[in-house]
């Protein structure tokens, strides 16, 4: 049996994984629930520190990665 998004959520907000991508989704999720139309450095570092991700931990693949999730949520 495999997880559906709420149940990798809830794993997720209560601490029982933590991956990048998971970690990656919940920047874009609040980047785009913010109502932010142009993202500053400083604009996501505070959305790293509000989702409890070091923003120095953040690769280029990540930054491809949380583009491309806004772009689908902004479609």
């Amino acid at each position: 049996m495999g997880f559906t998004d709420w149940h990798l959520a809830y794993m997720e907000n209560n601490g029982y994984i933590n991956t990048s991508h998971a970690l990656n989704m919940k920047i874009a999720n609040y980047l785009a629930g913010s109502g932010i139309s142009i993202v500053t450095a400083v604009t996501f570092r505070q959305a790293c520190m509000a989702c409890d991700v070091d923003p120095e931990s953040i690769t280029a693949s990540d930054v491809l990665e949380i583009q491309h999730r806004l772009k689908e949520l902004a479609s």
